[in-house]
């Protein structure tokens, strides 16, 4: 079934690059099981099947995470893939979502590279480096409420009766396709003069410059386009890797980044920046303040 919401959290994978989708089978606790012989079928977001039950390897005991190996062939536009994982020994399935996206951030190497404090790669493993920087990555790009890198998005819109409609991100690069449906399951596909005939600005506004309308409708119209700046400016850089250096020794430092004021007297005591709080995100102020800085204005998103 194609897919209509966005994979927050899912695994990400650079496009054009033969990469690993992983998972791991769950007991009744969620905690870790160990499958027997496991196939996966992969779907791309507009229903297109990549592969069917192929071949998966598992890990041996105390990890069992399955993995398939996307070929850099099926793996040539930004996109989100649904993975269902089989284990044939008791027939029992489950599902994963992965997102394929046009970079990162930083590299591992770069990261260590420019805070010696995370050099150390047996305190910081790179596994750890990258999930907490995913995260990191998510959580700036929500409070934002854009991407600093290039991103897929495929969304259910309902007509305006007016030549526009307002996409629900920013920074637009390119419509990749339309569909328009006469009920929800029954679809005309845009055309290449459709598509030729959509403009569209950074604000998220897809307007038709051919004097048609987006007829009105309840979710009768689908959109594929992919938004996202080419790669983060430096200042975003710097500060996601300040964020993830503190979030990585959030119980180890002793005296925190978002310290504001310190004081010898007494042993030692300073005050702090506490998120969520006078605008505060991470309670980080540099870190905070390029947040602001990017963060999509109200005037930026008007139709």
């Amino acid at each position: 079934m194609p897919l209509e919401f966005r994979p927050v959290g899912a695994q990400r994978v650079l496009v054009n690059t033969t990469a690993t989708l992983y998972s791991y089978k769950q007991d009744q606790y969620g905690e870790t099981a160990a499958p027997g012989t496991t196939t996966v079928t992969v779907t791309r977001a507009d229903g297109t099947v990549v592969a069917t039950d192929a071949a998966t390897s598992v890990a041996a005991s105390p990890s069992y995470q399955v993995t398939y190996t996307l070929a850099a062939a099926n793996n040539t536009q930004l996109d989100w893939l649904e993975a269902v994982w089989t284990d044939t020994g008791d027939n029992t399935s489950w599902t994963t979502l992965h997102e394929i996206v046009g970079g990162f951030y930083a590299s591992v190497a770069e990261i260590r590279a420019r805070d010696a404090n995370l050099a150390d790669a047996g305190k910081y493993p790179a596994t750890q480096i990258r999930a907490v920087m995913e995260e990191i990555e998510t959580a700036f790009e929500l409070e934002c409420g854009r991407a600093f890198v290039p991103r897929y998005a495929r969304v259910r819109m309902s007509g305006t009766s007016r030549d526009r409609l307002l996409l629900p991100d920013v920074d637009i690069r390119s419509i990749r396709s339309g569909r328009d449906y006469s009920d929800y399951q029954t679809y005309e596909a845009f055309t290449a003069t459709d598509l030729a005939n959509l403009d569209w600005y950074p604000s998220g506004a897809l307007v038709r410059i051919d004097g048609s309308y987006w007829y009105s409708g309840s979710g009768n119209y689908i959109v594929e386009y992919e938004y996202g700046m080419d790669r983060p400016p430096a200042d975003v850089k710097a500060a996601a890797i300040r964020w993830l250096r503190a979030t990585l020794n959030a119980n180890k430092t002793g005296i925190p980044d978002r310290a504001t004021t310190f004081s010898v007297e007494a042993g030692g005591s300073y005050s702090l920046l506490t998120p969520g709080r006078n605008g505060a995100v991470t309670g980080i102020p540099d870190v905070d303040l390029v947040i602001e800085r990017y963060r999509v204005k109200k005037f930026m998103v008007g139709v």
